[in-house]
């Protein structure tokens, strides 16, 4: 189980955009210089609009948040729910996620 957020995206796309760049399809030009203003960017600080103007329309890709697979929400945070390969199999927004616990706590009351 993850959370995804925004904070958590800005934390890991410098790292993401430099595995990429490994990949043949990664390498194009402008990529280094995108990845060193990646990595220049503070973490802890740095916004989506500063990843926007780094990365432009691409940015949804790079920092992009799932959707709720239950409403189709797409704000942050996100808590995903992985396949024991990794993958994502359910990923619900702070609502969504509410309600299941509600749910769960009415039927322990039964």
């Amino acid at each position: 189980m993850n959370v995804i957020s925004d904070r958590t995206k800005i934390r890991s796309v410098a790292k993401r955009y430099r595995d990429w760049m490994a990949k043949p399809a990664g390498r194009d030009y402008g990529s280094e210089q995108i990845a060193g203003l990646l990595e220049a960017l503070d973490p802890e600080s740095a916004t989506v609009n500063d990843v926007t103007e780094i990365l432009g329309d691409d940015t949804k890709t790079w920092i992009g948040m799932p959707s709720c697979t239950e409403c189709g929400n797409r704000d942050s945070p996100i808590v995903c729910f992985e396949t024991s390969d990794g993958y994502d199999a359910v990923c619900l927004c702070h609502t969504c996620l509410t309600d299941a616990v509600t749910l769960v706590q009415k039927e322990l009351e039964k």
